[in-house]
């Protein structure tokens, strides 16, 4: 069989590979008008499925915690790190610190080692530096997380963990990892101006879902 002209303007004979074909290369050339005849003259199958005001819902729940849950995730890997050199290097230096610091062996001084003040002050900044940066991170987790928790309150009428658990189970698990094992977040409070954007960014995106469905 010859093969067919996919310029032909009769679209409605087209096979299905054919119509793709003839989409891709009208598109390419920047052609419009002949792209919307090929898809208008493909033929039409009748679809069933939930009723738009259920299925925007829950795209729009689904796209919501997505979001959501890209911030937390973030949250996780600053706070894994910030808890590692709080648990781990802070420790570390604090000690090194007394253990070396100038004459603190009486004997036999010369066979010690020892650093100077410039170096243990350093160690100290560097600690509270470090200690600043693990606040910030666990008051951002916790600012993100009552975003989203007030969202699902307010708009959904469910609880943010049952959400987040039914549409990302390993983000779920990781927060409550999170709040369950470092007892070091508790004392710090959320992060209210990210907290806020949280929570209008998700209610844009639901308002938005629910006006004109995800695109």
């Amino acid at each position: 069989m010859a093969k067919r002209d996919l310029l032909d303007p009769d679209y409605i004979v087209l096979t299905p590979e054919e119509r793709l074909r003839a989409t891709l290369e009208n598109l390419a050339r920047g052609n419009n008008i002949e792209t919307e005849r090929i898809v208008s003259t493909c033929p039409r199958d009748t679809i069933v499925i939930p009723t738009l005001e259920y299925y925007n819902r829950y795209r729009g729940i689904v796209a919501a915690t997505h979001f959501a849950a890209s911030f937390l995730y973030e949250d996780f890997k600053s706070l894994a790190l910030g808890g590692y050199a709080k648990d781990v290097v802070v420790p570390m230096q604090e000690a090194l610190a007394v253990l070396f610091r100038p004459r603190f062996w009486k004997e036999n001084e010369g066979d010690r080692i020892t650093f100077d003040k410039e170096t243990i002050a350093g160690w100290r900044k560097s600690n509270e530096e470090i200690k600043a940066f693990f606040k910030e991170a666990a008051a951002s987790l916790l600012g993100n997380w009552q975003g989203f928790a007030d969202f699902c309150d307010e708009e959904i009428g469910t609880p943010a963990e049952t959400v987040l658990r039914a549409v990302d189970p390993m983000c779920a698990d990781t927060y409550k990892h999170f709040r369950e094992r470092l007892k070091y977040l508790e004392g710090v409070e959320p992060d209210t101006e990210t907290k806020t954007l949280m929570y209008e960014s998700l209610k844009k995106l639901w308002e938005k879902t629910l006006d004109r469905g995800i695109d």
